[in-house]
């Protein structure tokens, strides 16, 4: 059977003005190292007529901070690009997940765009703090899952808007699941306007 991604091709792209002059960029993973249904992915960013502006690392260990790919355990992805700021001013930050194949809080990895790269910031999971706030922190998290609310995954919707699933596991009979919209907070990431509450 044919690989269901053949080698260089873009199988994870998104648009976005990461170096602000004013003309949308293409974020994408190009595969690479293809075997079978699981392969490899190069972080690289190109203009709309497909140059390369920059490319990351060919990594092949999982450890790498570019390390990206999809395994028989889970995605190793980027799934968005926000605009966020600090005491420095405001910067452009890629949020990609890490594999989790089972129930507890989603790793992402940050990079942030600076002088014509993606650079690794940090690796942390997203938490809501305080309970039933709708915030979600960038908190270091070990295994301990138990009545919480996490971000597991982001993704965008048809009409372009940027959306999270959430994990709540303050129920005692049942883990729950949620989908809504996203603002970037000063700390992290907030919801608004659920699609669907957790149930």
């Amino acid at each position: 059977m044919a690989p269901k991604v053949q080698e260089g091709q873009l199988y994870k792209t998104i648009r976005y003005d990461v170096n602000s002059d004013g003309v949308d960029e293409i974020v994408a993973l190009s595969a690479y190292k293809v075997e079978g249904d699981e392969y490899l992915g190069q972080l690289i960013v190109t203009d709309l007529d497909g140059q390369h502006l920059f490319e990351g690392p060919r990594p092949e260990k999982s450890s790498d901070a570019f390390a990206f790919g999809h395994f028989h355990y889970g995605d190793a992805d980027i799934q968005a690009i926000i605009a966020d700021e600090d005491d420095s001013g405001s910067h452009i930050s890629l949020i990609g997940a890490t594999p989790v194949s089972d129930l507890r809080p989603t790793p992402f990895r940050v990079w942030r765009w600076n002088d014509g790269m993606f650079i690794p910031e940090f690796v942390n999971t997203l938490i809501e703090r305080p309970a039933e706030s709708n915030c979600y922190v960038w908190e270091a998290k070990d295994f301990e899952y138990a009545d919480d609310r996490w971000i597991s995954k982001f993704y965008y919707n048809k009409d372009g808007e940027l959306m999270a699933t959430v994990i709540d596991t303050t129920c005692e009979e049942r883990v729950l699941l949620g989908e809504a919209k996203v603002v970037i907070t000063e700390n992290g990431i907030g919801l608004k306007d659920w699609v669907q509450l957790p149930k």
